[in-house]
C-alpha cells in the first residue's frame, strides 16, 4: 500500500485531506460531516474528527460553538492522520 501525503487511511476508506479540511472550513451553517460516522475506541468520529457530545450538540449550537467545534474536531483529526502514518511506516 503506498501512502500519499494528501491521504489519511481510516477503517473505513481513504479520505482525501483536501475533502475533510474543505468541510472543516466550510461555513458555520454546514456540518464538518463527511458521512463516515464511526466512532473510534476514544469516541472520535473517524470521519469528521467530533465527539458523540459534539455531534449531538451541532444543529442546536451558536455559531461560536460550532467554530469551537471545527476547530477541536479539525486538531483531532490532524492527530488521527499523524498517528495513521506513524503507524503504517512503523509496522512494516
Amino acid at each position: 500500500m503506498s501512502f500519499s501525503p494528501m491521504t489519511t487511511v481510516h477503517p473505513c476508506r481513504a479520505i482525501k485531506l483536501s475533502e475533510i479540511r474543505a468541510n472543516a472550513s466550510a461555513p458555520e451553517s454546514t456540518s464538518p460531516c463527511v458521512s463516515i460516522c464511526k466512532l473510534d475506541s476514544a469516541g472520535i468520529c473517524v470521519g469528521c474528527g467530533r465527539t458523540m457530545p459534539e455531534i449531538q450538540a451541532w444543529p442546536t449550537a451558536h455559531h461560536v460553538a460550532r467554530e469551537q467545534i471545527r476547530r477541536a474536531a479539525q486538531y483531532r483529526l490532524s492527530i488521527i492522520e499523524s498517528d495513521t502514518v506513524t503507524k503504517a511506516f512503523t509496522s512494516r
